[in-house]
């Protein structure tokens, strides 16, 4: 008996005892088409491909285990789903067809399953133009985008211990902001972290008086865009934004006359 191969497929064992030869031919299966991926969490990421025919098997070859995955009955593409996969972590994948024993040249996918969010985003510092953010540093291999106002930034994956900072600027005075962190691994996003928080206003303008009374003092400021607090010797009154354009009155009442008054008066 003898055995022969050649490039393009394999040959059944010959019998030599015979007056002639007789010859079988295994060929090479093609390669499955459109592997990709069609599903993917945490924990599990679903593969599929285009279907050859009711004979042909597949392989699925990753980190370092093999798969057999029998030739699917119907029409349609096939469909499997890998699990118990880590969280946030790269996987190489490489599929088979397998026909008769016979092995075509594999295709292969590269994807991660999908990463944990970055935990505790919070605010270490805001300013009138920029606010500084702050989050627990996922792994060396994940990097962030944060989302806000409609635009993204793309933050790589830090080196060494300890949390992220990022410093969002500039940013307008006085403006609240909804912030969304994504954690990014093989360009799968995790489902987003969020977090809304303000810039520091600016100061009142023109702050002045107005009138003066002897049990009564009116003020008056420049409107803005956000309500105030007025403080008067230590003790503090809310005052909200008015509606319309032009200037703010408050009128403090019940001084005591001939006396000495400190106002400080606060955006907030």
């Amino acid at each position: 008996m003898a055995t022969h191969f050649n490039e393009s497929g394999k040959w059944h064992d010959q019998d030599c005892s015979l007056s002639y030869p007789v010859i079988c031919y295994k060929p090479i299966p093609p390669k499955a088409g459109g592997f990709r991926v069609s599903d993917q969490d945490e924990g599990s990421i679903t593969l599929q491909w285009n279907k050859i025919n009711i004979s042909t098997s597949f392989v699925l070859q990753f980190n370092g285990t093999e798969t057999l995955i029998r030739a699917a009955d119907g029409d349609g593409p096939v469909n499997y789903t890998v699990s118990s996969l880590t969280v946030g972590t790269k996987y190489t994948f490489t599929l088979f067809s397998v026909l008769d024993g016979v092995r075509s040249s594999g295709v292969e996918l590269t994807t991660a399953t999908v990463p944990q969010n970055a935990e505790d985003l919070r605010i270490t510092a805001q300013f009138e133009t920029n606010i500084t953010l702050q989050w627990n540093k996922v792994n060396n291999n994940t990097s962030f985008i944060l989302q806000f106002n409609g635009i993204e930034k793309f933050i790589y994956a830090p080196g060494g211990d300890g949390p992220v900072t990022y410093i969002v600027s500039p940013l307008n005075p006085g403006t609240s902001f909804t912030f969304t962190l994504f954690s990014v691994i093989e360009n799968i996003r995790s489902s987003g972290a969020r977090l809304t928080a303000a810039t520091v206003p600016e100061h009142p303008s023109n702050f002045r008086i107005s009138m003066l009374y002897d049990t009564n003092i009116t003020l008056q400021w420049d409107k803005g865009n956000a309500s105030f607090v007025l403080q008067i010797n230590g003790s503090e009154t809310n005052i909200s934004a008015p509606d319309g354009d032009g200037q703010v009155f408050y009128t403090a009442l019940s001084l005591t006359a001939a006396t000495r008054y400190t106002f400080t008066l606060f955006c907030v």
